[in-house]
């Protein structure tokens, strides 16, 4: 076993034995059918985590009813019609190793009414911000009627096997509304004083322990804290915890936020890791450690889980996208092969953006999430000899998904590093963490021996002389500079070039693009003291970024002082100044000391026609094909062999 103290320690939530104390925290997935049945898709994935260790398996929210449904192919609990698919899901975790809660939920406001097929309801008539659709005031006889509805749900997980069931009184949901005074403005006995208040999630604890059992193990998940003005505060939680453990809850879960406070539900990587420890440790303090407290929030490190747990602050921690990354994390932990883990880097991009498209979830660094039952990686009768060209994401993922298969590989990199543009982004603010993306690649390369050669431009003589059955042509891109007047000047730079070190932004810096890479290099400036102007084309900044991060990247350039000008296009550089059009107008930004160009990429994909016309067999991944996001070249990558 790894040097772990604490975390695969066994854990007892009422009469249920834990294994050990990671949980897999639940994160929506829209595998289900349309009518919240469990799948095989969906059965596979969480299989998956439960034999890669995970001592605790929750899922998704299951909704109670279905004028509380969140997402189209959400999980359900409304109906016995469910329960048979949910109790082979329960003999599948079982028999992996596991335990396995569902999660109760109600979205409440937070939802559409095209989702749930009726009009929104909440504790008062006051919108979501995010949803932007005003919800119903629920009526008295309605709030008992959910009430019931949820220990209805807990009754039928009982009966399908499941260990226990987790009720979501956090982010921003139907609970939530009605614990918060930002929510509820109610004038009856639901609203107005904490009791009051307090009153309808502790009825649903009590219809769950009336109807599944008193033993039946049942946890509440919670925001801590709401981060808005007028929402809960650390110590309404405290308070709304010791009533919880008055009345009999058997575990609580720590997260926070609501939709409207996105971010801290789902921390991008500009946000600290282990966001919610502390704030967990207070409230497991006040509550006397009468039950076990599990915390949540950018805990990704199997040694960093066990510290807090062997410092008591917490008993359990839920880890969601580092299993999404990877679900051996903990089984790899227990046998000390902490160098094979696929960290996950707070990305969003493949899980929470997708899931608020009403997309099903996977993962940037891990093709099979979501697609366990879908690929075959056992070795081929038919070896082949590849050449990959291009140690980028996409270049890197083919090379080992290949070697994994049983070919013969050799990859060519013209620059000296493997990582591609890995290594630039790893240099913007707060993205260092792509550097355990770009670690994992790189080691499972040498790991499948995958032969590499760096610093070497592959063309047709390369190809001839490696005489391949297959090429892969990953090569990635090259900036796009605007052809203007005057570009071609020593003050203008490429934002890459900044980002590397090799060239120092002026006093006064000049960004043209606003997209992820002009918005990440403009506070990488700002950040020295530059004074940063950022210029778009378009009517937004950020505008390729997924909702949490780019709510965190605009309020980052807010506090470094950033002026935007969206709707502006560089006409002319021009002694020291840069013509800007809008509209019919024009305007003039003078005493520029470096003028940066993060216009984006294009496709580098000259060797195809060489490739065409030889007669050899191809593929072009990544950002040679065209230029997307990483998630998109990791997983072509990936299917190029599998």
């Amino acid at each position: 076993m790894g040097n772990y103290s604490v975390l695969f320690e066994p854990l007892d939530i009422a009469d249920i034995r834990l294994p050990n104390r990671i949980m897999m925290a639940p994160i929506g997935t829209n595998y289900c059918t349309s009518e919240g049945e469990v799948t095989g898709r969906l059965t596979a994935y969480l299989k998956a985590r439960a034999r890669g260790g995970a001592g605790l398996i929750i899922t998704e929210g299951a909704y109670v009813c279905r004028n509380g449904r969140e997402s189209s192919n959400q999980l359900g609990l409304y109906d016995d019609r469910v329960i048979p698919g949910l109790s082979e899901l329960a003999g599948v975790i079982g028999d992996a190793g596991s335990r396995l809660f569902v999660q109760l939920n109600h979205a409440g406001r937070q939802t559409l009414p095209e989702v749930t097929g009726s009009e929104l309801v909440a504790p008062s008539p006051i919108p979501c911000k995010i949803m932007d659709k005003e919800p119903r005031a629920l009526e008295t006889g309605e709030i008992e009627e959910i009430a019931e509805a949820f220990g209805e749900a807990a009754r039928r997980a009982k009966e399908a096997g499941v260990d226990g069931v987790q009720v979501l009184a956090g982010h921003g949901h139907l609970l939530n509304q009605f614990l918060s005074p930002y929510s509820n403005h109610r004038k009856d006995h639901y609203g107005g004083s904490p009791e009051n208040r307090m009153r309808f999630p502790l009825e649903v604890l009590s219809k769950i322990k009336a109807i599944a059992g008193r033993d039946y193990p049942v946890s509440f998940r919670i925001s801590i804290e709401e981060f808005i003005e007028g929402g809960l505060t650390i110590q309404d939680s405290i308070a709304f915890s010791f009533r919880l453990v008055e009345e009999g809850v058997d575990m609580l879960d720590v997260s926070g936020g609501i939709y409207e406070t996105g971010p801290v539900i789902v921390q991008p990587m500009l946000l600290p890791r282990s966001f919610f420890v502390e704030k967990a440790a207070r409230l497991k303090n006040a509550i006397g450690g009468k039950v076990p407290v599990a915390v949540a929030g950018r805990i990704h490190d199997p040694a960093e889980a066990d510290r807090h747990l062997s410092q008591g602050k917490v008993d359990l921690i839920a880890m969601g996208r580092p299993l999404l990354a990877d679900p051996e994390l903990p089984l790899k932990a227990r046998v000390s092969r902490e160098s094979e883990i696929r960290w996950c880097i707070s990305c969003n991009q493949g899980c929470m953006d997708r899931m608020l498209m009403q997309k099903d979830i996977t993962c940037l660094g891990n093709p099979l999430c979501g697609n366990e039952d879908d690929y075959e990686l056992t070795p081929v009768q038919d070896q082949k000899k590849v050449l990959v060209i291009g140690g980028g994401p996409a270049g890197l993922q083919a090379a080992i998904t290949a070697a994994q298969r049983g070919h013969a590989v050799t990859l060519y990199e013209k620059s000296d590093n493997l990582g591609g543009l890995l290594n630039i982004a790893s240099m913007s603010p707060g993205k260092d963490v792509l550097k355990d993306l770009k670690g994992f690649l790189v080691n499972q390369v040498k790991l499948h021996g995958v032969e590499v050669k760096t610093g070497v431009t592959a063309d047709l003589s390369i190809i001839e002389e490696n005489n391949p059955d297959k090429v892969i042509l990953a090569a990635g891109s090259i900036p796009s500079v605007p052809g203007v007047s005057g570009i071609d000047n020593e003050k203008v730079v490429l934002a890459e070039e900044i980002l590397a070190g090799n060239r120092e932004p002026g006093d006064k810096t000049l960004v043209v693009g606003g997209g992820m890479v002009g918005c990440e290099t403009a506070m990488f400036a700002a950040e020295q003291g530059k004074k940063v102007i950022l210029v778009e084309m378009l009517e937004d900044v950020a505008f390729d970024l997924g909702p949490f991060y780019k709510a965190m990247v605009m309020r980052k350039m807010e506090q470094l002082g950033i002026k935007i000008h969206a709707s502006s296009q560089l006409i002319e550089v021009k002694d020291g100044k840069a013509i800007l059009q809008s509209g019919e107008e024009n305007t003039e930004i003078g005493d520029i000391d470096t003028l940066i160009i993060a216009c984006g990429y294009e496709p580098d994909n000259r060797l195809e026609e060489v490739l065409a016309g030889k007669g050899i067999e191809y593929d072009v991944i990544g950002d040679s094909k065209e230029v997307r996001k990483m998630l998109d070249a990791i997983h072509e990558g990936f299917e190029c062999f599998s």
